[in-house]
Parts: C-alpha cells; structure tokens; sequence
C-alpha cells in the first residue's frame, strides 16, 4: 500500500508542477495584462479538462456495486468514523489543519518572488518547485517505503513541512527559498502518502469512499479558510506569513495529538452496511 500510494501521489505532483509553471510563464511574458494572461490560461485548462472527461469511461453502479445507495442517515453514520477511529480522527485533524498553512505558502508566493526576483510570476514558479520536490518524494517512497508507521510519519512530515516553511520565511535570495522549496515539497509528499494509508487500513470496506471524500471536502474547505486568513494579512508581508504558516503546522500537531487521547485499537465497529434483505 504504501508504494501504490506513493505513486498515486506522484501523479498529483506532476500536475501541481505543470499548474504553476504554464500560469508563472503566462504572467512573466505577458507585459501588458499578465494578470488578465494567466486567468485565461487557467480557463483554457479548465475546459480541456472538461473535455478530458468525455474521454474517460466511468462505468456503470451496477459494474461496481451490488447493493443498493446509502441513505443520508447511513452516509452521516459512516462519516462519523473519522471521528470514531483514533488513528484517522488524528490523521485528519493534523492534515486538515495543516492544509490551512498550505495556502499560506500559496498566497505568500507571489509577494515572496516580487521581493527577491522583482517578478510575482516567478514565485507561481516557485510553486512548481515545491511540487518537483514532492514529486521526488513521492518516488523516493515508492522505490523504499519508510519503516515508520503511517500515523507515526503525519506527525514527523507535518513538523518537518513546519521547520521547511520557517527557513523559507528566512530566505535571504531566490536561490535560497528554491533550496528550501524543495525541502518544503519532499516534506508534503509523505504526508499525504500516509494519510491516505490511514485512511486505507482503517475505513471499512462499505464506507471506505465515504471516508475518502469526508475527509478530502475537509482539507478543501480547509485550504479556503488558509486562503482568507492569507489574503487578510497580506499587507504584512510574505515573511509573516510564512512565519505563520509554519506556527500553524506546528499547531495542527498539537491539536491532532490532543484530540486523539489515550491510544486504543482503531475503530473498527459494526456499521450499518446498505444491504437490505429481501
């Protein structure tokens, strides 16, 4: 599991390098409406994603399926396992949070790349990095999973991103902030390969796509919230925010530790499934 999750990773890294680089290279050449430039570039690669879709064959309920939908009782029922399940309730409390530093570093990007390049296109580059730098860890993973548990590795790769992003706030020159945006990268890949390995081992069968999506529509909304906190404390610059957004990493595994209590076997109780019988 750990290498098929690893490599699953790696294809979320391939985009997030290709994302950042066409729109920084947008903004940078553009001269006259660089902003203007690289809206349209993401409108044209939300439409050939649309378009993607056409192409892709998702196949029939009954091809995968036996039984019959969930009702919102039964899906709010195992929604609750995120809670219920020590190792998944901490997993998901460190990630999510986590995800609220995240977009701190996406929003301080471009104020970071205006200040040491004199160019806001290039810290959309700097982006790319990260993601050439996760995109490594992801195949460093899968080519040697680490011993260390998957609950064990959140917490470590969270404090890890937390010290990446510190030193990124320090960045005395480009060249310094594309060293540790590596750094930063290697760091997240971990992460996600052991939250999803969590989520993996612990979610039962029946509710396993449940788990999954609860728990991404988390980290999404916690990436919005990032965003707004971000945006709010712009005018003090790229350094604080970074700053903050490493004391936040720092925070999420405080809190995640905190709520997971006194360790106990995982959930794994008997939850309704949508079998009915005839």
């Amino acid at each position: 599991p750990a290498r098929a999750y690893s490599l699953d990773v790696g294809t979320y890294n391939v985009a997030d390098i290709a994302g950042p680089a066409i729109v920084g290279v947008a903004f940078i050449f553009d001269t006259v409406t660089p902003g203007a430039a690289s809206l349209e570039v993401v409108c044209v690669l939300y439409v050939a994603a649309l378009i993607a879709l056409f192409f892709v064959r998702i196949p029939r309920r009954s091809e995968t399926h036996q039984d019959p939908p969930a009702s919102f009782a039964q899906t709010l029922t195992y929604l609750t396992i995120l809670w219920r399940s020590v190792s998944l309730r901490r997993s998901t409390v460190i990630s999510t949070l986590a995800y609220v530093g995240i977009a701190g570093l996406v929003v301080s990007a471009p104020l970071l790349g205006a200040d040491l390049a004199g160019d806001s296109g290039t810290g959309a580059l700097l982006l790319a990095v990260v993601a050439i730098g996760a995109l490594g860890g992801s195949l460093a993973m899968a080519r040697r999973p680490p011993r260390t548990g998957p609950g064990t590795l959140v917490v470590i790769s969270t404090l890890s991103l937390a010290l990446a992003l510190a030193a990124l706030a320090l960045a005395p020159s480009m060249w310094w902030a594309v060293g540790v945006a590596l750094f930063v990268g290697a760091t997240q890949a971990p992460q996600l390969s052991a939250v999803m390995q969590v989520r993996d081992r612990e979610a039962p069968q029946h509710a396993r796509a449940l788990v999954f999506m609860g728990a991404t529509s988390l980290k999404t909304a916690a990436f919005a919230l990032g965003s707004l906190l971000a945006a709010a404390f712009v005018p003090l610059g790229w350094r604080p925010l970074l700053a903050g957004a490493a004391a936040i990493e720092v925070l999420a595994v405080a809190v995640g530790l905190l709520l997971a209590g006194r360790r106990r076997s995982a959930y794994r109780g008997a939850l309704p499934t949508t079998t009915t019988e005839g």
